[in-house]
């Protein structure tokens, strides 16, 4: 999976590894707030 690979078309762009990366974080802070509204409500 992260073998060096002379085709850079190949590779994921930093911009796309960071907007995952962005997404993953956003998902998970609106489930955990969801739980703490409704735990706290």
């Amino acid at each position: 999976m992260m073998q060096r690979n002379p085709n850079p078309n190949t590779q994921m762009p930093k911009w796309l590894l960071y907007g995952l990366i962005a997404k993953g974080v956003i998902v998970a802070a609106v489930i955990a707030g969801v739980v703490i509204y409704v735990m706290f409500k």
